[in-house]
């Protein structure tokens, strides 16, 4: 009954072999996706925290403007003990515009947080302060 569906339809039976042949290669490519996702995820992980004494991190506490041609910022420095950094602030205007800048160093200390005061000099009136970068010597 088989053959004359087989001649109508033109389709075959697969032999035993061919089905497990088959089934083999597929199990095989998952097995080679798995190996290399698996491989992926550790060096991923390995360049994410081989080193994280290495990261710098800040943050503003408060702002100031003091006159119409300064701003006081206030923020936070976080970095490895005996390590040194250096930090770019920012002074913004009421459009976005950067009005004042400047680089302060951080010096190697005992302490893994540090605070500063710092006095930016600006063009004109300033309504916010920023950490543009941190980054290790």
């Amino acid at each position: 009954m088989t053959a004359p569906l087989n001649k109508r339809y033109g389709t075959k039976t697969k032999h035993y072999a061919e089905k497990t042949q088959h089934a083999g290669s597929s199990k095989r490519y998952l097995i080679l996706i798995g190996v290399l996702s698996a491989i992926g995820i550790v060096i991923a992980a390995w360049f994410t925290f081989a080193n994280p004494q290495s990261f710098v991190k800040s943050q503003v506490i408060s702002f100031e403007q003091v006159n119409n041609h300064q701003l006081r910022l206030h923020f936070q420095v976080s970095l490895p003990k005996e390590e040194s950094a250096v930090c770019g602030i920012e002074a913004l205007s009421s459009h976005k515009a950067v009005v004042g800048y400047r680089e302060i160093e951080v010096e190697p200390s005992t302490r893994y947080e540090r605070v500063f005061d710092e006095l930016i000099e600006t063009i004109e009136p300033a309504v916010t302060g920023l950490i543009s970068y941190c980054f290790t010597e």
